[in-house]
């Protein structure tokens, strides 16, 4: 089982999940979901016993976390402050959609301060002047994972923001938008192999 614990962040109390050590991992869930997410589908066992630090935050307004100041189109800034907060150096950030773009926004901030990026059901559409923005992230270790009968992103989309990127790849798991639920199994293998190859 993850150990629970909560950060203070101004006025935000944020509950996040931890377990396992080595080079840190950040899961970030979708608009839907909660850190539980991770733990209910194996991802934070199989990212922890692969010997990683999982962490998985509720981001702000949901599951247990507090709103705070954060703004739905602030989790950039958001993680900016939970990075610095937990002292955190060089994760990689794998986000769903909702935390997908939140991760994204912080690598194109921070393109020196992201390991990796794992990025599931995230169009490049989503980043403001995308085409300027996305190339400060061209060359950071990603992959994408997509549904393939996702019904928010298209496939169209994720090759086109894996051109953005250039060191990226796509793996097509399940076929729902959240398509580790459809998945998880098959899911938490491409994460885990994904961590792998750039440690």
């Amino acid at each position: 089982m993850p150990t629970e614990r909560f950060a203070r962040l101004g006025d935000s109390d944020i509950h996040y999940l931890e377990k396992g050590g080595g080079d840190q991992v950040l899961l970030l869930h979708g608009a839907s979901f909660n850190a539980a997410t991770w733990e209910k589908i194996g991802t934070m066992t199989e990212v922890g016993d692969s010997g990683f630090r999982a962490i998985a935050p509720d981001l702000p307004g949901k599951g247990l976390s507090s709103q705070g100041r954060y703004t739905e189109k602030g989790m950039g800034a958001f993680l900016e402050d939970f990075v610095g907060e937990l002292g955190l150096e060089n994760p990689v950030i794998l986000g769903a959609s909702y935390g997908g773009l939140a991760a994204l926004n912080f690598a194109i901030a921070n393109p020196d301060r992201v390991r990796g990026l794992i990025l599931v059901g995230v169009s490049y559409k989503w980043i403001d002047r995308y085409e300027k923005n996305l190339n400060r992230v061209r060359g950071v270790p990603s992959l994408l994972i997509q549904g393939a009968a996702d019904e928010h992103v298209s496939m169209e989309d994720a090759r086109r923001l894996m051109d953005y990127i250039g060191a990226a790849r796509i793996a097509v798991v399940g076929r729902a938008h959240p398509c580790y639920l459809d998945e998880p199994a098959r899911f938490n293998k491409e994460v885990v192999g994904f961590l792998a190859e750039i440690s």
